[in-house]
């Protein structure tokens, strides 16, 4: 099961406010919230394609981590009362 205390707690310590990814780095608003870099091995377009992949979906889930708790709790507190229910049936 998903520990989303601890998820709160990370989202709570990042950078506030929605984030968004730039091409080299993700930010949110003028504030620099991480840069991607480089490997060796790749080409610089692999690696172009991988950063933009991987900070727009960072960027994403941080935006989306506040309604998707939200939802998530209220799906277990609905869970819980219907098990409880189901339990006085049986």
């Amino acid at each position: 099961m998903t520990d989303i205390d601890n998820l709160r707690a990370l989202y709570e310590k990042a950078t506030p406010g929605e984030w968004g990814f730039g091409g080299w780095g993700i930010a949110a608003g003028d504030e620099l919230v991480a840069t991607t870099h480089f490997s060796e091995g790749r080409s610089f377009v692999d690696d172009l394609r991988l950063n933009t992949a991987n900070g727009t979906a960072i960027a994403a889930l941080h935006n989306a981590f506040p309604a998707l708790a939200s939802e998530l709790e209220a799906a277990r507190t609905e869970a819980t009362k219907l098990r409880e229910a189901l339990e006085e049936l049986v």
